[in-house]
């Protein structure tokens, strides 16, 4: 079975719309999957808004797992307990982000533009002049 769209309805083009910069939007917040709304040449505010805060959050878990990763390295042969320490702690920072993520996921089902626990104030991504509105 076939189902048109009823050639009445003028919603369905706004609303394809918006849940095509939704779906854009949740993808700032899954990892390395960032970089497709990143490079794409159109975004409207919503995704650029979610872009920026997704490559914050992509950064600075980076920077902080590669700290945490040569701290490890060190530990690992100096002190067992302190590598374990450090276990615990690269433990709590995985949490957080993982919550910074789902923060963000949950704006983005929300269709807000909320910041990021922490790091939202941060602007890393500064989008064309020329987008569509959503």
């Amino acid at each position: 079975m076939v189902i048109f769209m009823d050639e009445t309805d003028r919603t369905a083009p706004a609303n394809a719309q918006k849940t095509y910069n939704t779906l854009l939007a949740l993808l700032c917040y899954l990892s390395i999957l960032l970089f497709i709304p990143l490079l794409k040449k159109e975004k409207n505010d919503f995704v650029a808004y979610h872009v920026n805060q997704g490559l914050v959050l992509f950064i600075i878990e980076f920077i902080v797992g590669m700290v945490l990763a040569i701290i490890g390295l060190i530990l690992q042969f100096a002190s067992p307990l302190m590598f374990t320490v450090l276990l615990f702690v690269f433990a709590v920072f995985s949490l957080f982000f993982f919550i910074c993520h789902i923060v963000g996921i949950i704006h983005v089902f929300c269709h807000k533009q909320k910041k990021i626990p922490v790091f939202g104030e941060i602007k890393i991504y500064k989008p064309e002049e020329n987008h569509s509105e959503d």
